[in-house]
């Protein structure tokens, strides 16, 4: 979720307000269509509101382990309302991944006699790099 802030003033005004939110890809590694999904959004206060919350559903990749990444997260215009865009107009979303490297593999199995020595741990690198390509 990805909370935006307008103004006590402008959340005093007693208006309403109604921005547009674009998600886009930056060099954070994060792939559209892969890991998240870059569109344009409408973002709308009522009046008193100061904080309004954009829902962002985020591609989780089970049993793939992929290193953390981040997108970014755009303010592009006022739609309604009597406003001006404040700076940063932009914000980096990080994306902080939980699976244990590598294959995500459970830890019992992990530090077991088949695991954690060297062929085993290679093999498991070569296999879980191969399905985080799509091969």
């Amino acid at each position: 979720n990805i909370c935006v802030t307008r103004s006590a003033d402008g959340a005093a005004s007693g208006q309403t307000l109604d921005l547009e939110v674009a998600l886009e890809e930056c060099a954070g590694g994060a792939s559209e269509g892969h890991d998240f999904h870059a569109s344009t959004h409408s973002v709308s206060f009522q009046p008193g509101q100061e904080q309004a919350i954009l829902q962002v559903p985020i591609e989780h990749h089970k049993d793939v382990w992929c290193k953390s990444s981040w997108f970014k997260a755009r303010l592009v215009s006022v739609r309604q309302g009597s406003a001006q865009l404040a700076y940063p107009a932009e914000a980096i979303i990080l994306v902080i991944e939980d699976e244990a490297w590598p294959a995500n593999i459970h830890d019992e199995r992990r530090w077991g006699s088949d695991m954690g020595h060297g062929f085993s741990l290679l093999r498991y690198f070569v296999w879980a790099d191969k399905r985080r390509r799509g091969e």
